[in-house]
């Protein structure tokens, strides 16, 4: 209750029950202070206390008086709480934030070291196939000068060939 604000209004909003109100003087006496113990507030103070509008009720005792608090609130005790409730969704956004940028952060370190290991060994590849690449420009230059030696000594022999098929038939 003390947390509800400097002004607090309790009142009944029951009656006491017919079998408490017919119990001797002590009974009833009881039931006042295990009430006072449960609303926080002494029946003599809720008695005193205007009208209340809405609010929690209190009051627990089988057939004891339950209590209604109202309580007002000023313009700056609402403004107060209006800006605590602010910050606490503030901070709660800046920690729900955090983690979705920590999760975010590390998926980028995570593609960042794969994209740089990816790019590192398509380097290496690129070199790898560059030098074939020019081997096999170089043995293709080596196979061209083969190819036109065979050629030359292939003509040599089709010539011998015509040749000696000439003299035979002479």
């Amino acid at each position: 209750l003390k947390s509800l604000g400097k002004q607090q209004i309790l009142e009944p909003t029951t009656k006491p029950s017919p079998v408490l109100m017919a119990l001797p003087r002590p009974c009833t006496l009881a039931a006042l202070v295990v009430s006072w113990f449960l609303v926080g507030t002494t029946p003599a103070k809720a008695a005193s206390g205007a009208s209340a509008s809405s609010g929690a009720t209190s009051g627990r005792a089988h057939g004891a008086t339950r209590y209604r608090v109202k309580v007002n609130v000023t313009p700056l005790q609402k403004l107060t709480q209006l800006l605590d409730g602010l910050v606490a969704k503030g901070k709660k956004e800046k920690l729900e934030e955090e983690v979705e940028f920590a999760k975010f952060h590390e998926w980028c370190d995570g593609t960042r070291a794969e994209k740089t290991t990816s790019i590192a060994n398509a380097a290496a590849q690129i070199e790898q196939l560059l030098a074939d690449i020019d081997k096999a420009a170089s043995d293709a230059a080596l196979l061209g000068e083969e190819i036109t030696d065979l050629e030359a000594a292939v003509a040599k022999a089709e010539l011998e060939l015509n040749a000696a098929t000439a003299v035979r038939e002479k």
